[in-house]
């Protein structure tokens, strides 16, 4: 079910965990990683960075709470909200 969603999502926004972003690299996916403090492993989001496969929103408390529509966390087509 991963496989099937991952091909139909413009990209995965997710807290960098080792599991989502090998997911997303996997299927060419890119990410927007959100770290939760010391919980994530910071060695790993730098080099998601430089592969230019995503990026890291560091402050999020100066980031904005877009409406995304569920484009970015929901497959196209799901009717997911």
């Amino acid at each position: 079910m991963q496989a099937e969603i991952l091909s139909r999502t413009d990209a995965v926004v997710c807290h960098g965990g080792y599991g989502s972003i090998r997911a997303a690299l996997h299927h060419g996916v890119p990410v927007v990683s959100i770290p939760l403090g010391n919980a994530d492993d910071p060695t790993r989001l730098p080099g998601l960075e430089a592969m230019g496969a995503g990026i890291v929103l560091r402050d999020t408390g100066s980031v904005p709470g877009p409406d995304l529509g569920g484009r970015a966390a929901c497959p196209h087509g799901t009717g997911l909200p």
